[in-house]
């Protein structure tokens, strides 16, 4: 076979290759940062500022509050910081256990976009503020939420 035919064939598997692997791995093309753009750092979770791209492809030097990192396009998920109204206006609630569980929003969850599934310690309350569904009460029960966002329906019991 001749040079060029080899080089034609051999660019051809290349990029075969190269489409079979980004399918496979579900590649999603991001898009590029700005200088100045406020970022939510994925890996350590916490809000920064990119300050320029870095040497390596894809990449970028970014500011955080603990000092200056570099990170890949893939952890850095932009937000707008000046938007302090959260995607839910009211309390996100869970449940641990027997016991009711209400974690409000704080300032740091209102900071990142996902950051309703980053581990936040909870606040408790008390058996006696634990709404019981079917008491006659005008209120409708509360709905618990998992820390992944999903609703947990409580089991239908027996009540005799």
């Amino acid at each position: 076979p001749s040079q060029e035919d080899f080089q034609r064939k051999d660019k051809a598997a290349r990029g075969r290759q190269q489409r079979d692997f980004n399918r496979r791995h579900r590649v999603q093309r991001l898009r590029s940062l700005s200088v100045g753009e406020d970022v939510w750092v994925d890996d350590i979770s916490c809000a920064a500022k990119v300050l320029s791209p870095a040497k390596r492809p894809r990449s970028y030097v970014v500011e955080t509050p603990s000092g200056v990192i570099q990170r890949n396009r893939r952890h850095l998920v932009p937000f707008d910081a000046s938007d302090s109204q959260p995607q839910n206006a009211g309390p996100v609630q869970e449940t641990s256990g027997n016991s009711g569980v209400v974690a409000q929003n704080s300032e740091e969850s209102m900071l990142s976009p996902s950051s309703r599934n980053a581990h936040r310690p909870p606040q408790t309350v008390s058996s006696d503020d634990v709404q019981r569904g079917g008491d006659g009460d005008s209120a409708p029960p509360r709905t618990y939420f998992t820390r992944s966002g999903r609703r947990v329906k409580a089991p239908v019991k027996l009540n005799l």
